[in-house]
């Protein structure tokens, strides 16, 4: 039993939705053995929901993207998959200015910007990845005019006992040394009004670190390198969310060389209209 477990057998709370967020796979760059391990524990967890917030493949390759595509197709339950700007061609520039989206549709799917939802939540995808940046660094992402008015939209439209979570690759929030790596474009204006729309909970990934925030009642949580060599001080890591309208719960698991083991825990709580504050955080 995770510490997850253990918290919410004190405080059950229903609906309560089980959601395992994994990022920055980079398939092409990804530790032998590694992918067979987290997906079996991944099944052991039965989680409802897989969220997978971009950076599937290191250089949008055919083959890269196949192997993303099984590892999709064997994952538990239901996913939301959205992409990073890893998986736009980085040399190929006919491909990337013409057809960026190419693979992408042929492997994993047609949709880039994905909406699943059941009776405890309801999940969002947007593509904050660009082809073309005017900042020189096009790893960058933007979230546009349209993507924030259909965020708006079905945010508005959810149930009342749904969390609302949305899924992007490009950050929310950035820690004080991270903050070179630059928020996504055009924050200043979504993050108002997504939290105005009923956002509970925004998903990321980017910069292969695993951490946590809320930010005036709403929750930014970022999952590490689920699978990948390409580490930034930290092991390969997921997060493993308990989700309900009224608590979450985000548990990072860090890979310890046998198995993804829980390294951190948040407890966030509802506090009436001004949205969730934080009621615990400590380290396993």
């Amino acid at each position: 039993m995770t510490e997850t477990d253990n918290l919410l057998a004190q405080n059950p709370i229903l609906p309560t939705t089980r959601i395992v967020h994994l990022s920055d796979l980079h398939f092409g760059a990804v530790t032998p053995g590694l992918a067979e391990r987290l997906l079996e524990q991944i099944h052991s967890l039965e989680p409802n929901l897989v969220v997978i917030s971009g950076d599937l493949t290191q250089r949008a390759r055919s083959r890269e993207f196949r192997e993303a595509a099984a590892f999709i197709k064997a994952l538990p339950g239901q996913s939301l998959v959205v992409p990073g700007n890893h998986d736009l061609a980085a040399f190929d520039l006919p491909e990337r200015l013409l057809y960026p989206w190419q693979k992408w549709r042929n492997f994993i799917s047609p949709e880039l910007e994905p909406t699943v939802e059941a009776d405890g939540y309801l999940g969002i995808g947007l593509n904050t990845a660009r082809r073309l940046s005017a900042h020189l660094d096009w790893s960058r992402g933007r979230i546009n005019l349209r993507q924030l008015l259909h965020a708006e939209h079905l945010a508005k439209q959810s149930r009342p006992e749904q969390v609302c979570v949305l899924v992007t690759h490009h950050p929310f929030f950035l820690m004080d040394h991270m903050k070179h790596r630059g928020l996504v474009g055009r924050f200043g204006i979504a993050w108002p009004r997504l939290k105005a729309a009923g956002i509970d909970l925004i998903l990321s990934g980017h910069i292969h670190l695993a951490y946590a925030h809320l930010c005036q009642g709403m929750i930014v949580a970022h999952a590490g390198s689920g699978i990948s060599h390409r580490l930034k001080g930290e092991a390969n890591s997921f997060n493993l969310i308990s989700a309900s309208k009224e608590q979450i719960q985000i548990e990072q698991m860090h890979d310890d060389g046998k198995q993804y083991v829980s390294h951190h825990h948040q407890l966030f709580k509802r506090q009436g209209e001004d949205g969730f504050v934080e009621i615990t955080a400590s380290a396993a």
